[in-house]
């Protein structure tokens, strides 16, 4: 019975220093590898491809709209005030011959 109480103290003993020492270690330690190896594959690999790839898809989406807004929105816009300060010059070019033909016929 003596040698049965020696194992079962050894045995607790074991798990005693088990649970307080090794378990605490061996998982900071595991912890703090995965960890640390994560962060860097994160850092190094998945980030860089990341940015870039959401970058260029948001810049080439941004340039697209972009273009297009300017295109249907602008352009028409420069076009019509174009034509008018064509027509309006028209009508001025048109005005000063009326008035020069006014003033000749005036001083006939």
């Amino acid at each position: 019975m003596d040698r049965q109480v020696v194992e079962v103290s050894s045995l607790s003993l074991f798990f005693f220093l088990s649970l307080t020492i090794y378990l605490p270690t061996h998982l900071s330690i595991y912890v703090s590898i995965s960890l640390s190896l994560s962060l860097s594959l994160c850092l190094s690999i998945y980030l860089p491809v990341y940015l870039s790839i959401y970058l260029s898809v948001c810049l080439s989406i941004y340039l697209s709209l972009s273009l297009s807004v300017c295109l249907s929105v602008y352009l028409p816009a420069s076009l019509k005030t174009k034509l008018f300060w064509e027509t309006s010059s028209i009508f001025e070019l048109g005005n000063i011959k009326n008035a020069a033909i006014q003033r000749d016929f005036l001083n006939f």
